[in-house]
């Protein structure tokens, strides 16, 4: 937790001295899909088990950030993001004694607070630039599983909640393009790739690092002062 805190007064003393010695600044709206890697052992496990495939958790993703001009070719950002994704499913080859399904529900979500470098090879002032990001972010995740559970003897724990959050440290890399449609406003389209795996609670001994890697496609809109 000091390693959070101390990351979290950082990013306090880096807003505060943006603001304050801001020159020529943007200001970010995206809005997306997040495209989840489920690539550990509890993802596997529930893409065997559960009716289920990799696309079930894919969903939207939205972020605001802002950004201070350190030259005309790089700036430094802040960035925040937000995930939430439910889906129902239910148990692919078992079933109650009568015959009804045996459902289950993930849910996955996660808020990110990211500072990144970010890089304008043609600068900012052209009509059509590119640009490419390299961060590290502070990512604060939830992991819940809820309904009916299949234990390896074959009975059943109904109406069961399970859950696994924690705070970790992640990275991220983007790449994107700025189309600036008036002296005040442009319009973005970036993708980026998520590194982050986070340790699960007691509630899931057994399992490694829970996969929370990902692609985030989005579009936005950029204003400048």
């Amino acid at each position: 937790m000091l390693k959070v805190k101390r990351f979290v007064l950082f990013i306090l003393f880096v807003v505060f001295s943006l603001s304050i010695n801001a020159q020529s600044s943007m200001f970010n709206i995206k809005i997306g899909a997040f495209y989840p890697q489920l690539d550990s052992m509890l993802w596997e496990q529930n893409l065997q088990e559960l009716v289920m495939e990799k696309q079930d958790m894919d969903d939207m993703f939205f972020s605001f950030e802002y950004e201070y001009m350190l030259n005309k070719n790089s700036s430094l950002s802040l960035e925040f993001c937000s995930f939430d994704r439910e889906f129902n499913t239910f148990y692919r080859d078992l079933q109650f004694i009568d015959g009804s399904d045996i459902y289950n529900s993930i849910g996955l979500k996660f808020s990110a607070y990211e500072l990144s470098y970010k890089f304008y090879p043609l600068g900012i002032n052209s009509k059509l630039y590119p640009y490419a990001g390299l961060g590290i972010g502070l990512y604060s995740w939830t992991y819940e599983q809820w309904g009916d559970f299949v234990n390896n003897d074959g009975t059943v724990d109904n109406e069961a909640y399970v859950v696994s959050d924690a705070i970790d440290f992640g990275f991220n890399f983007k790449i994107g393009a700025v189309f600036r449609v008036k002296r005040f406003f442009g319009i973005l389209a970036e993708c980026k790739y998520q590194y982050l795996k986070g340790k699960l609670s007691n509630n899931f001994e057994g399992f490694d690092k829970l996969d929370l890697r990902g692609v985030a496609i989005s579009f936005g809109g950029v204003f400048y002062w």
